[in-house]
């Protein structure tokens, strides 16, 4: 079980919680011990009943802060209420509601069995994505899920995918779960989608029956005659690792390790509450703003992948949510259509999806970026409004010319006392891997003085315009990046773990499993089969 930091004891006095130091005294009598284990479990259910109030929001994101919060309360009361909160109408915060629950597991009672049941069928049913239906499989795996209502639905969740890595991945899953259960029923229901059909036949179905068993019948022999006679007595194989799985675990272990010694107060809740409201009755204008030279094409990748969840959640945290795109190259580039170039401020996906697929990384030849143009067309051909939270996010892997450095900082601090807050997020290339516009291989000595004097650019920058300065290594974090800058500084720690975990499902792709053991095996023969190869 997770400690709340330092915490020793909780005792509420009137309407103040106070922290027990721990200060070295005496032993006290055992009536004494007790009394005072029965004042810390009574602040303690207190302290529950205060986070779970945030279940009760109207806004699915608040619930899942909620959730989160819950989940760090080392008492059972909190488990109670995230069992309770399975039942959520949204698919969204169900997902949540599991992944604390995974990392809880051994206090997850029992009789919870029949909420956890209709929150997997919930997730299997509504299949929003991939990586939704394997989360759920992950729990009827792991936790004390009741097999009925699961059964029938996830036949027709597996009937529906067709591309064959995310079958191979959902597959895995769906072994994992029959083998760590013993689950002869959901066997059952497979062998009665293929009654008729001997091992020799190509049906998915039927090679998910092979991996399995890791053996097949005899061509004369149906699998329903194979189950038939070996169904009381067969021995499930041990479970086998996915992606997914290796993911969700090391989100897992990451958030098992021990709180701020903060956490968890009344004070923390009330001001976690203030803030929260206050964002939703703002609403939110951002921009995104990055470079489109050559090298920033995994960028652009990300952000046309993504885009579509990054204003879903961005629109759900406050009353009104405008997300505008513009990119920039530089003034030196003869061979760029552009030097800045811009989607006007949007509450809707489509004409950002329209636009960002026109964008193609081109240009750059020479390090430095107009980085100044970039601020300055933001800040003069987007109709912002005045009362709400105005963000803009820089993103880029090289820094402004030298002779725009002052300027750049005078605007960007003009803006910050204008009311606008902009960030950055400065990309480090790795020295040994990087490559040019044209495909060649830099100087490594290049690319980190590149990324060094980016980085120190980039950081002045947000410190002239009163945001944060972030640096990233890895493409693949940038998203969760510009959606953490676009929810503000405040209790970034929090929305920086509410980000992580509505990565883990947000996105349909799972990608394949690549290691699966000996090249030469039933299952590897099997799963290459599925995706076409010999």
């Amino acid at each position: 079980m997770r400690q709340l930091g330092i915490i020793t004891a909780c005792l509420f006095v009137g309407t103040g919680l106070f922290i027990g130091t721990g200060a070295v005294r005496a032993d006290p009598a055992p009536g004494a011990k007790a009394a005072a284990a029965e004042r810390a479990d009574a602040g303690m259910r207190v302290l529950v009943e205060l986070h779970a109030k945030g279940l009760a929001s109207p806004h699915w994101v608040r619930r899942c802060f909620g959730v989160q919060s819950l989940g760090d309360i080392p008492h059972p009361d909190a488990v109670g209420h995230l069992v309770r909160a399975l039942d959520d109408t949204d698919h969204r915060v169900v997902a949540f509601v599991l992944l604390e629950l995974l990392i809880r597991d051994r206090e997850v009672p029992t009789d919870a069995s029949a909420a956890l049941g209709r929150a997997v069928t919930k997730l299997i049913r509504g299949d929003p994505s991939n990586r939704v239906l394997l989360l759920a499989l992950l729990a009827a795996e792991r936790l004390p899920v009741a097999p009925e209502g699961y059964h029938p639905a996830w036949k027709r969740a597996f009937s529906r995918i067709t591309d064959p890595h995310n079958q191979i991945e959902l597959g895995n899953a769906l072994i994992n779960v029959i083998r760590a259960r013993r689950d002869t029923e959901l066997v059952d229901l497979l062998i009665g989608k293929t009654r008729r059909l001997s091992s020799a036949k190509g049906s998915k179905h039927v090679q998910l029956l092979a991996a399995l068993f890791g053996d097949a019948p005899r061509k004369d022999v149906t699998w329903s005659q194979f189950w038939t006679r070996n169904r009381a007595t067969y021995r499930f194989g041990s479970t086998v690792g996915t992606r997914f799985a290796a993911t969700v675990d090391a989100y897992v272990e990451s958030r098992r390790r021990e709180l701020p010694p903060e956490h968890g107060t009344r004070e923390y809740f009330e001001q976690f509450e203030a803030y929260f409201g206050e964002l939703y009755a703002q609403g939110l204008d951002v921009v995104f703003v990055f470079d489109s030279t050559g090298s920033m094409q995994p960028l652009i990748n990300e952000v046309k992948e993504n885009i579509r969840m990054m204003t879903e959640l961005l629109s759900s945290v406050t009353r009104e949510t405008r997300v505008g795109l513009l990119t920039y190259r530089d003034t030196a580039d003869f061979d760029s259509s552009y030097v800045t170039r811009y989607v006007a401020f949007t509450n809707r996906t489509a004409p950002l999806e329209k636009w960002i697929r026109g964008i193609q990384a081109g240009g750059g030849g020479d390090a430095p970026e107009a980085v100044l143009s970039a601020i300055e067309k933001t800040l003069s051909v987007y109709r912002w409004r005045q009362r709400v939270k105005r963000i803009i996010t820089l993103i880029g892997d090289a820094p402004p010319h030298l002779e725009d450095r002052k300027p750049l900082l005078r605007r960007c601090g003009e803006a910050a006392a204008d009311g606008y807050t902009i960030n950055t997020i400065a990309l480090a290339h790795d020295p040994e891997t990087a490559l040019t516009s044209s495909g060649t291989r830099p100087d490594p000595e290049v690319v980190a003085l590149l990324a060094e004097g980016t980085r120190l650019t980039f950081a002045e920058i947000a410190e002239a315009g009163k945001g944060n300065a972030v640096v990233q290594r890895e493409i693949d974090r940038v998203v969760a990046d510009m959606l953490e800058t676009a929810f503000g500084q405040d209790w970034q720690d929090e929305v920086d773990r509410f980000v992580e975990a509505y990565l883990l499902f947000s996105r349909s792709d799972v990608g394949i499993n690549s290691r699966d053991g000996d090249p030469n095996s039933v299952r590897a023969r099997v799963l290459r089969r599925l995706i076409g190869g010999k």
